[in-house]
């Protein structure tokens, strides 16, 4: 429909959406001068007797209703041979918009469902049943939740009245319009009784608000699978996972109310919509009750931080000792109530969150001595660099480290006299009394680093990937340990243990925590859902999850959780995209953390060469590697979910929409004709590159082993890729007429030309990261091109594209024919953005706009909050024993 098209007196404005029973527009009532909701059956669709009673039995589903959480019917309607409805027109997001920024607060989820709880009520009264309830079909308001599209509503059974039987249009039980054993509804939410073909009735319903509730709670859906045979089965056979592992908080009550829903058989759910409204609006009081005393709790708790801060951190300090037996390095010797505290920073030297470093990450930026009495921390320094200061909290002020410009991720000595820390490729340490640095060691592109009691200092070097050590004297480094998907967090060498995470998405937040032996490399899962992880005194586990501090008791021995883990705190400064998060723990049990939310998060942006940015309309999301289309009209990107995808966003019509169903999905890579996509897809018995077509639906095709593409060349016969086995290990494979691979030593990120003839790479080949170009028929002959540095290559038309830092660089490719020629690199792009894992930005044909991620929640750190005693709560939870 375009736009000023008048269906009788309605005159089309925009079009809202589409789906399985027609198109959506926004429309202004001519006569009464309001807007609406129109939708319509498509034309070529009229003539099909199926779709058109389905249509129409919406109509009167609709018409029927009146209710403040039901979309309003206006009126029914044909015009030119377009029959359409028109509705209410809501103004807010859908639920399923909201779900991808998060899981809801608590009480707002439980007051969205105790309303399409009511909605449902009414309608079941009624003797009409939904079978399509699913976040798409709940829009959110001002005014509340409202349940939308009876486009697949039947007549009731179970015990329920009709209203429309005195209908004679209406479909009866003995015309069924649905054929016996068809699947009507969204796969996700759909119950049991309707997978299998049978009869749905309102417990039907009731499924469904469980699923969507425990989406709502969560942020993660009850069931998932590879495919639909896996979803259809989990639905059948599984259980969801507890709400304690990802929202440890939630009510009992709550848990058995959407387990009820949730039920298998009808029989065992609800009997009626009114049941479960009514058990949700009692837990919602109850729970609305505990946060006004909370509050009152955190208000007392906010005095006492204030006579603390007042008092002077030194209070923090004797809280210390009084806690812990002098001489004993073991932990807690009595119950303490928990105490909690703030360090101001200065305000010339705030948390050096918003400096992007060579790694191309944010690392751990805080840490805090053994004894719990000292903390470091790496501020932002004058010119944009970086340097360590120190803080006692037996004393007041903040004191810089000198020697220590450009430094990363400190970590303090077992006994507190030597603070380390990563500056580029080097480790070192410097006493914290004064003097000197000492570099310990060469490392390549380490990340994190712990020193132990045995007198060596651990490295994780190549993104985490391999685990190396080096003597506290200094040395060169001996490898340790090989990771492939996992990173090392800590290590425990008295137990010779390494503490790691995995990531199964591009966010973090789904990744999983285990142990590693040093010796035999044999990896045991803890089955905790986190990032971050560390263990304290060998009794507790601590990591991060969703921007919350998460704690619990373990059992090193055994390799077990002793208890559900619990929150310790919340709003910590972390990047679920990097899986960092801004914390330390002593091995005393004092935490530091740097309050703060998920840069992880971010928004879609274009900027272009005078730094005016432009959002896209596109949700907030943890979105990944990014890829724009040979034309500039379409951005493909990953989405981190439990489940990566990859995500279209058409730029001029300002819609998006997932590429596949079902698989985790990643690293997305334009083909030169813009009509396919070459992924990463894994989670499957076949993981590798596949192609998949990008404007219809279709089957993926393999192309290459597990492996992440990175350029398509021009002719469309060769994937560039980076292997699974470490980013230096690159190569290019031929997707068309043979499986050819052509390997690229030393070598990633690499990017085609546009004549197909050369690739500009990424290399360490000089001990840091430059781009070199080198012929794709001799790539040992490569030149370099970036000058201090450089990442992330991109080859546009006459120019390769670079970047280091905040900073983008361009050279003017001036000759590709005899030999490939350029002029010195120009900065061409400033503008402060969101590392994502894979490509992190793309830039537009004619090189004048630069797409990439900005972070959502970048606040400045002007302080630090510390935490005595926390281990009560989690200790609270282990289970008594005889």
């Amino acid at each position: 429909m375009l736009m000023g098209t008048m269906l009788g007196p309605y005159e089309i404005q925009a079009k809202l959406g589409e789906g399985g029973m027609g198109e959506v527009y926004k429309a202004l009532d001519t006569r009464l001068d309001r807007p609406v909701a129109v939708k319509i059956l498509p034309a070529e669709l009229s003539a099909d007797p199926e779709r058109r009673a389905r249509f129409e039995r919406e109509a009167r589903a609709v018409a029927a209703l009146n209710h403040p959480h039901i979309c309003t019917l206006y009126d029914i309607g044909t015009h030119d041979g377009t029959t359409y409805l028109v509705m209410e027109h809501i103004q807010g997001e859908t639920l399923a918009d909201r779900l991808l920024k998060g899981r809801l607060p608590l009480d707002q989820a439980l007051g969205v469902a105790t309303e399409i709880a009511d909605a449902l009520a009414a309608a079941h009264r009624q003797g009409i049943i939904h079978r399509d309830l699913k976040p798409g079909n709940v829009m959110l308001t001002k005014s509340g939740a409202k349940l939308l599209d009876f486009g697949l509503a039947k007549l009731a059974r179970h015990g329920e009245r009709s209203a429309l039987v005195s209908d004679t249009h209406a479909v009866t039980e003995a015309a069924p319009i649905t054929a016996r054993g068809t699947i009507l509804g969204t796969l996700q939410y759909m119950a049991p009784e309707q997978l299998e073909g049978k009869e749905a009735d309102a417990r039907t319903d009731l499924w469904a608000l469980g699923a969507v509730l425990y989406e709502m709670v969560t942020g993660r859906r009850a069931f998932s699978g590879n495919s639909q045979a896996s979803l259809i089965g989990d639905i059948m056979n599984a259980e969801p996972p507890s709400f304690a592992q990802f929202q440890p908080l939630t009510p009992p009550s709550l848990e058995r109310l959407v387990t009820r829903c949730l039920a298998k058989h009808p029989d065992d759910r609800w009997d009626t919509a009114h049941d479960a409204a009514d058990e949700l609006r009692w837990i919602w009081r109850t729970g609305q009750a505990a946060t006004r005393s909370n509050r009152r709790a955190r208000n007392r708790g906010w005095l006492v931080a204030v006579s603390c801060s007042a008092a002077g951190i030194l209070l923090g300090a004797l809280a210390v000792q009084r806690w812990y037996a002098p001489g004993k390095a073991g932990g807690p010797v009595n119950s303490s109530p928990i105490v909690r505290g703030v360090v101001e920073l200065p305000a010339d030297a705030p948390l050096a969150l918003h400096v992007t470093f060579e790694m191309g990450y944010h690392p751990p930026l805080v840490a805090v001595s053994p004894d719990g009495t000292s903390i470091a921390f790496v501020a932002e320094a004058n010119g944009g660099s970086t340097q360590l200061f120190l803080r006692d909290l037996g004393a007041l002020g903040v004191r810089a480290i000198v020697g220590t410009e450009g430094a990363r991720h400190p970590f303090f000595s077992p006994d507190g006299r030597w603070l380390g820390f990563l500056t580029g490729d080097r480790v070192r340490k410097i006493p914290i009394t004064g003097g000197p640095p000492v570099t310990l060691c060469k490392a390549a592109r380490p990340t994190r680093a712990n020193w132990a009691r045995d007198g060596f200092i651990y490295v994780a070097e190549q993104e985490g990937s391999v685990l190396s050590r080096v003597a506290e004297t200094g040395g060169g480094l001996s490898p340790v340990l090989s990771l492939t998907g996992a990173s090392v967090a800590q290590v425990l060498p008295d137990r010779g243990i390494a503490v790691v995470q995995t990531r199964t998405s591009a966010a973090w937040d789904f990744g999983r925590i285990g142990l590693v032996s040093l010796d035999s490399s044999t990896r045991e899962d803890l089955s905790v859902v986190g990032y971050e992880p560390r263990i304290v005194a060998g009794k507790y586990l601590v990591f991060t999850r969703s921007g919350n501090l998460m704690g619990a008791p373990i059992d090193i021995r055994r390799r077990k959780i002793l208890a559900e883990p619990v929150v310790v705190a919340e709003g910590i400064a972390t990047d679920s995209m990097m899986g960092v998060a801004q914390f330390a723990v002593s091995e005393s049990g004092v935490i530091v953390y740097a309050p703060g939310a998920d840069r992880g998060l971010g928004k879609l942006v274009a900027v272009d060469r005078s730094g005016r940015v432009q959002d896209l309309r596109a949700p907030e999301r943890n979105y990944g590697a990014l890829s724009l289309s040979p034309d500039g009209t379409r951005l493909a990107v990953q989405v981190g979910d439990i489940s990566d995808y990859v995500w279209i966003l058409d730029l001029a019509r300002e819609e998006g929409r997932r590429v596949l169903a079902d698989g985790n999905a990643g690293w997305p890579v334009w083909s030169p004709d813009g009509r396919s996509l070459a992924l990463q897809l894994t989670g499957r018995p076949d993981p590798g590159i596949y192609t998949v077509p990008a404007t219809s639906s279709g089957s993926p095709s393999r192309a290459a082993d597990e492996a992440r593409p990175t350029s398509w060349s021009p002719d469309g016969n060769w994937l560039a890729f980076s292997s699974g086995k470490g980013q230096q290990e690159q190569g290019i494979v031929q997707v068309r007429g043979g499986n050819r691979i052509v390997p690229l030593p030393a070598a990633s990120q690499c990017s085609f030309s546009p004549d197909g003839h050369y690739l500009a790479c990424l290399s360490y080949d000089l001990g840091s990261a430059e781009i070199w170009v080198r012929p794709v028929a001799s790539p040992s002959s490569a030149r370099q091109v970036s000058a201090g540095g450089g990442m992330e290559p991109l080859w546009s038309r006459d120019h390769i594209f670079y970047r280091m830092g905040r900073q983008w660089f361009a050279v003017r490719v001036t000759a590709l024919n005899p030999q490939v020629e350029w002029t010195p690199p120009q900065r061409v792009f400033e503008t402060d953005f969101l590392d994502t894992p894979g490509r992190s930005y793309d830039v537009s044909p004619d090189g004048r706009r630069l797409f990439v991620v900005k972070s959502v929640h970048a606040p400045t750190v002007s302080k630090l909050a510390f935490i005595l005693n926390w281990f009560e709560e989690p200790k609270a939870k282990v289970p008594a024993t005889k």
